[in-house]
């Protein structure tokens, strides 16, 4: 007989004993301590302790590490047999052959070296055991390495060399490397293949940097007969720069161009898409519809949801709906897109006088159809939708059944022992990398048993992000974890502002991972800029600390204290709030002040200019909303308020 679990259920099969290790715990950070302050005698006292515990395997492998120079390599054989395809045997192997390849003994590199290993160093490396112990030198594999835009590490020199003297790295080879260059925008290692090149290939790179830096002279470009290709490309790269400048003139230059070069379709699509939305940038909307449809249905995505976004800022409902249904079919069927057909519709069939109902592509849809299709999503969309409806929220709330033999299965796999054990002890770093290492190769309910352990012992990002790549998104008890409640109830209480609110902040935020940092700076749950959390710290009597931005209690304070700030800014819109705690107030004001005509609120939300704001506000919005569900209220997406007033410049708050 097979049982099913939930979340609920886990003292049913004993996931949650912590305790179960607690002793092993301590003795290992004292093994630990030991043998980096050398005391070996103690630390091997210790170890003795250690043999069935999950990290038993990280002391040996410090051994190993410290050891390498003068280790006999039966105990490396030892430890890769015992620890077969784990994130330790590659890291312990990636050291090993740092090491063989620095003292040469090319043989025994050869011997290690595993294809799995992808760092272009090792396998550049693993290429000259290979010239160094007489093997037939591995001509695709090097080239393979070549054709890179990006630069290949000093170790890869003497590989690119024998390509060179053996006459395999032609012409052609280092043009295409250029053009990766050039796409990579490294233009120093671009600026080193023209160095390298001769004769006419250096003359048509020199021509390819010349035209980007200065694409205009894309109308000028002579033709290179035996190179129409290469010279097709450079012209593109042209005239896709020049597009952003003077998109009418690419125009004509591209129907010029196309008599008497190859271009590929691809390319002509890329250009047809670039020259169309910088013509919506620049307001010349009928251009613009004119250039789309001329592209493909399947290849107009990108321009055509500028122009509809443009089309929407104008509320131009007809041509909305016309473009609507001129989409790609992924596209047109999208909750995004259904929503604003719906909408177009709603208006149009608002007009007594509108008299062309007939023109429509799809005669037989009407909004309400539409609406009511959507209002079963349970998205951003969907829940606008439900609104029009006057209908309640529908959630799909279904908690992931898994049989109880997987989750122990997968409980009991090694690398996730010492995965859970690291994140216990506050090893964050070597736990996620032990966790992606397992993960990888895991099947979609091997994924979801993970998703179920990691919800269980608190590491709430890594069960939301493997319940994403299992694409199970129904169990919103592990997709949106209550935690912290009661700091955020007390925060939320004292500043005013909905719990909920604070959660999907957080949420998007950084998933729920305390020390989380982004490549700008911002740090901790609630993701605060330094300058921000001083500045907010100061209004609140708070003592400032940048360290402690990664303690929850500190972070929570501080974030909510600043979106209440930005909530009383904005009259308690949160649309405009939410937009401001990720794009910066500068940039509200700067949109805000864009708009001519007085906008709803789903329409300003839909035009915000940078995707990932657009993204990130319908998620925090669509979040509190399931944040009210699981803590069983009832609140609307948007407030009558929110809908009720429409943004304009008027908006704007001294």
């Amino acid at each position: 007989m097979t049982y099913s679990v939930t979340p609920l259920a886990d003292t049913q099969i004993g996931l949650l004993e912590t305790s179960q290790w607690e002793k092993q715990r301590k003795l290992y950070k004292e093994a630990k301590n030991s043998f980096k302050n050398n005391k070996l005698r103690r630390y091997q006292k210790i170890k003795q302790q250690l043999k069935h515990y999950p990290l038993y395997s990280y002391l040996e492998y410090y051994e190993l590490n410290k050891q390498i120079i003068q280790l006999p390599y039966q105990r490396i054989d030892q430890f890769l047999q015992q620890n077969p395809h784990s994130y330790l045997a590659d890291r312990l192997l990636t050291r090993l052959l740092t090491h063989l390849a620095s003292i040469h003994h090319w043989k025994t590199y050869k011997r290690y070296y595993q294809p799995h290993l992808k760092k272009a160093k090792l396998q550049c490396l693993y290429i000259r055991s290979l010239m160094r112990t007489g093997e037939t030198f591995p001509v695709e594999h090097a080239k393979s390495l070549w054709l890179s835009g990006k630069s290949q590490p000093d170790e890869c020199d003497p590989v690119f060399a024998v390509l060179s003297q053996k006459k395999y790295l032609t012409p052609d080879l280092m043009w295409q490397r250029h053009k990766l260059a050039m796409n990579h925008r490294n233009y120093r290692l671009a600026r080193y293949l023209r160095y390298k090149m001769k004769g006419k290939i250096q003359r048509l790179a020199n021509l390819h940097a010349q035209i980007h830096q200065n694409p205009e002279q894309v109308k000028i470009i002579k033709s290179f007969n035996p190179s129409p290709q290469k010279v097709a490309d450079i012209v593109y790269h042209g005239l896709y720069r020049y597009a952003r400048h003077n998109p009418e003139e690419t125009i004509r230059l591209l129907t010029h161009f196309k008599k008497i070069y190859p271009f590929k379709q691809e390319q002509l699509n890329h250009l047809n898409n670039r020259v169309a939305i910088q013509l919506v940038k620049d307001n010349k909307l009928l251009l613009a519809s004119h250039i789309i449809s001329t592209i493909n249905i399947a290849d107009r995505g990108k321009s055509a949801t500028h122009l509809l976004r443009a089309l929407l800022k104008n509320q131009q409902w007809d041509q909305i709906n016309r473009w609507v249904n001129q989409l790609p079919t992924e596209l047109a069927q999208s909750d995004r897109w259904q929503y604003w057909e719906a909408r177009s519709l709603e208006a149009l069939e608002s007009v007594q006088s509108f008299k062309h109902k007939e023109s429509f592509k799809h005669k037989d849809k009407n909004s309400r159809q539409i609406y009511t299709q959507l209002s079963k999503k349970r998205s951003f969309y969907g829940f606008l939708a439900a609104d029009k409806q006057q209908q309640s929220y529908f959630f799909e709330d279904k908690p992931a059944n898994v049989n109880i033999d997987m989750i122990t299965r997968v409980k009991n796999i090694p690398s996730i022992q010492r995965a859970r054990e690291l994140f216990l002890l506050g090893s964050l770093h070597l736990a996620r990398k032990e966790w992606a290492h397992t993960v990888k190769t895991f099947n979609e309910q091997e994924l979801i048993a993970a998703g179920q352990l990691s919800y269980l012992w608190g590491w709430h990002r890594k069960s939301i992000e493997v319940m994403a790549t299992a694409r199970y998104w129904d169990d919103l008890t592990i997709r949106f974890p209550i935690v912290h409640e009661n700091i955020i109830r007390k925060n939320a209480k004292q500043r005013n502002i909905s719990s909920s609110l604070i959660f999907a902040i957080a949420r998007q935020e950084s998933a729920w991972e305390f020390d989380a940092q982004s490549r700008v700076g911002a740090k901790g749950l609630m993701q605060l800029m330094p300058a921000t959390a001083r500045e907010t710290a100061k209004k609140s009597g708070l003592a400032y600390s940048k360290r402690k931005l990664f303690d929850p209690s500190y972070n929570i304070a501080l974030g909510s204290r600043y979106i209440s700030d930005l909530l009383k800014h904005y009259n308690n819109n949160r649309p405009l709030a939410i937009t401001a705690y990720n794009a910066g107030p500068h940039r509200v004001k700067r949109w805000l002040a864009n708009i001519q005509t007085q906008l709803p609120t789903d329409i300003w939300i839909e035009i915000i200019p940078f995707n990932e704001t657009r993204k990130y506000v319908q998620n925090v919005l669509s979040y509190e909303v399931i944040y009210n569900y699981r803590r069983g209220q009832q609140k609307q997406l948007l407030t009558l308020a929110e809908t009720g007033t429409p943004l304009y410049k008027s908006t704007l708050i001294p």
